[in-house]
């Protein structure tokens, strides 16, 4: 192997060795258990939804609501199920 070879061969590892440790130096906070950045896929607020699985239920059932994903979102329009029995949320 030539002289070339080598420093390019050695340069190449290098540069590698950064891309790698500096990969690693960003990855470690997040197996740690340390803060997520603002980037991360926490949702978009990071809060759970309370859904109230009976009216959801109601309006599916009166053709209200579609299954499938919207589009747009608007509040619906459809009148609130008659007070009854709790249903079991899920």
């Amino acid at each position: 192997m030539r002289k070339n070879d080598f420093v390019f061969l050695l340069c190449v590892a290098a540069f590698a060795g950064l891309i790698a440790a500096r990969s690693i130096s960003q990855a470690i906070p997040s197996y740690v258990g340390g803060a997520f950045s603002a980037t991360s896929n926490m949702g978009s607020a990071g809060n759970v939804r309370q859904v109230d699985m009976a009216r959801l239920r109601f309006l599916l059932e009166q053709k209200a609501l579609s299954d499938h994903e919207a589009e747009f979102y608007e509040p619906s329009t459809a009148p609130r199920p008659a007070a009854g029995p709790a249903a079991p949320s899920d």
